[in-house]
C-alpha cells in the first residue's frame, strides 16, 4: 500500500503505491456513506494503467538519492496533480486524487485542519483540473506570486510548488489534530509487537512485560503499570496512549511511531464522512 523513500536531506517520506491508489478508488466506489450522495461510479476501474503508473511515479522523480519533490507537501502535490491530470480511471479521478491526498498526508503524520473550509479544497482541485497556472491559483486564494522569486523555475515545477504551498497551509500535524480513541483490541496487538501484555481490571488496564520462561510459558510480570480507561472498556484514549508510550519508551527511536496507534482505514472512513459534500461536488464537475 505504501512505500518509504529517503530524500537527499535524510528525511523519510511515505509515498503511495499504484495498488494503494487503486484500492482508494475501490473504496470510493463502494463506501456506504458515499452511496447516499453520489451515483455509482461507472464504468469502474483503471482506464489506462500506464497513465496511472506515471501519476504515481511522480513521487519518485529524480536520480540516485536526489528527489525532485523532496518534501512531504511537494510529494503530495505532485501525486494529486498527476492523478487529476492523467485521467487514469474511467471515472472519479478528482475524487480518488482527494482520497490519495488524505492518505498521503496521514501516512506522513499530517491531516487536514479540523476547521478548514472545504470550499478551499474544492477551488484547488478545480483549478488543477482547469489547467490554471500558478499565478491564477494564487489569485484564487487572494495572494500574489512574485515572479522574481522563481526566475529559473519552469511552469510545471512552479505549479507543484504552488499546490504544495496551499496543501501545507491546509494541513496540521496529526498529533495536534487527532484527539480520539483506539480500540483495546488494536492496542493489544500494537503493544504485543513490543513484548508488552495487557490485562483489563475494571476501569483500568495493567500493562507489563513477561519474563522467566518455564516449560515454554512466561511466568513473571515485569515493569507493571496501571492506567485508568473510560467506562467503555473497549476503548483507550490517546491521552492514556501517550502515557504508555512515555512510560515504555515507545517512540520513533525504538521504531514505534505515533502513527502506529492510528488505524488508517478508520481514519479514512471518518474523513469521507467529514468531506462527503466536497466529494459530491467533485463528482459533478
Amino acid at each position: 500500500m505504501v512505500e518509504k523513500i529517503v530524500t537527499q536531506n535524510g528525511n523519510t517520506i511515505t509515498i503511495l503505491t499504484t495498488r494503494a491508489v487503486i484500492e482508494l478508488h475501490e473504496i470510493l466506489s463502494e463506501h456506504s456513506e458515499l452511496d447516499q450522495i453520489q451515483e455509482k461510479i461507472y464504468p469502474r476501474g483503471v482506464k489506462d494503467e500506464i497513465m496511472l503508473q506515471s501519476a504515481v511515479a511522480r513521487q519518485k522523480v529524480g536520480f540516485s538519492k536526489w528527489l525532485k519533490y523532496e518534501t512531504i507537501f511537494k510529494s503530495s502535490a505532485t501525486l494529486v496533480f498527476g492523478l487529476v491530470k492523467n485521467h487514469a480511471f474511467h471515472n472519479g479521478n478528482k475524487r480518488v486524487s482527494f482520497l490519495s491526498l488524505l492518505y498521503h498526508l496521514f501516512h506522513n503524520d499530517f491531516v487536514l485542519k479540523g476547521d478548514l473550509d472545504p470550499n478551499k479544497l474544492y477551488k484547488l482541485f478545480i483549478a488543477i483540473a482547469e489547467n490554471k497556472n500558478s499565478y491564477e491559483i494564487h489569485s484564487i486564494f487572494g495572494e500574489i506570486l512574485k515572479k522574481k522569486d522563481f526566475r529559473n523555475v519552469d511552469e510545471e515545477d512552479l505549479l507543484i510548488y504552488t499546490i504544495a504551498k496551499f496543501i501545507k497551509s491546509f494541513s496540521i500535524q496529526k498529533n495536534s489534530q487527532i484527539k480520539r480513541f483506539i480500540s483495546l483490541k488494536d492496542l493489544k496487538e500494537i503493544l504485543k509487537l513490543s513484548g508488552l501484555e495487557i490485562e483489563v481490571k475494571g476501569n483500568s488496564i495493567e500493562i507489563y512485560k513477561l519474563s522467566s520462561v518455564f516449560l515454554g510459558f512466561s511466568t513473571k510480570k515485569k515493569n507493571r503499570k496501571t492506567y485508568t480507561i473510560s467506562s467503555n472498556k473497549n476503548e483507550v484514549s490517546y491521552k492514556v496512549i501517550n502515557s504508555i508510550r512515555r512510560d515504555y519508551g515507545l517512540t520513533k527511536v525504538q521504531g514505534v511511531d505515533y502513527t502506529s496507534f492510528l488505524n488508517a482505514k478508520d481514519f479514512l472512513d471518518d474523513e469521507i464522512k467529514n468531506y462527503k459534500t466536497l466529494i459530491y461536488r467533485l463528482a459533478k464537475v
